[in-house]
């Protein structure tokens, strides 16, 4: 059975720890409602930069990208700057065993509130996390759902290609090499040629640090694995 716990995690009290016998979960409701660790007989697929422990939002000094598991809303070139729910204090609370809320506060430019649940299951590591948007405003807004997991470096991406992505230049294959890059600048190169990148036996694969980071694949699996160098592969869906 997973268990439910308060501690204190890098500099930071009143963490929540979901734990069952082999997996752990550690959440953060400082800086921005956040995944700290997510470890498999302890070691964390998580990385965290040990600078950054007990750091918190002051709007009126210099702010950080904090590491860690991360979530948020978009899209990211129109939806107003959101500093209180990508960086302000949350606040967390115990929900049933193995499981947590994180709360962030009502947020003025966006009209929402994000509220975000955790479960552990109690026999494996499969950790599900729901993220409700919450409109406070007084009109209808649009915004749709981002997440980033920062994880440890160094491994291979593995991202499976749907049946019909895999025949080339056809209508139903959007990319012609199965992904686009984004950049330099404001641009989605559809014709990418980077040696970190390949296709092998209906695999997208990135084996290296990409020219640049930010790619969008032509898949409708929806998941995706990465293989660490600590001997663990993080599923993420």
């Amino acid at each position: 059975m997973a268990s439910t716990d308060v501690v204190e995690y890098c500099g930071y009290p009143d963490c929540i720890k979901l734990e069952n016998e082999q997996s752990r979960v550690i959440l953060g409701a400082h800086g921005g409602g956040r995944v700290l660790e997510y470890a498999w007989k302890g070691e964390n697929v998580i990385y965290l930069d040990p600078d950054q422990n007990g750091w918190k939002y002051d709007p009126e000094k210099s702010v950080i990208d904090p590491c860690g598991g991360r979530l948020d809303i978009g899209p990211e070139t129109v939806i107003p700057k959101h500093p209180e729910l990508w960086l302000g204090s949350w606040t967390a609370e115990e929900i049933g065993p193995g499981a947590a809320r994180l709360i962030s506060a009502q947020d003025a430019a966006t009209g929402v509130q994000l509220i975000r649940e955790f479960q552990l299951d109690d026999l494996s590591s499969r950790l599900t996390c729901t993220q409700i948007i919450r409109n406070h405003s007084d009109e209808t807004r649009h915004w749709c759902h981002w997440g980033r997991t920062l994880a440890q470096g160094g491994g291979i991406c593995i991202i499976p290609l749907t049946a019909h992505s895999r025949i080339p230049l056809t209508a139903h294959s959007r990319f012609p090499k199965k992904y686009i890059m984004y950049g330099p600048g404001p641009v989605m190169n559809y014709h990418p040629n980077d040696p970190n990148i390949r296709v092998r036996e209906g695999y997208l694969e990135i084996i290296g640090t990409p020219a640049s980071p930010k790619l969008g694949m032509d898949s409708y699996a929806g998941w995706f694995a990465y293989l660490m160098k600590n001997d663990l592969m993080f599923v993420k869906r």
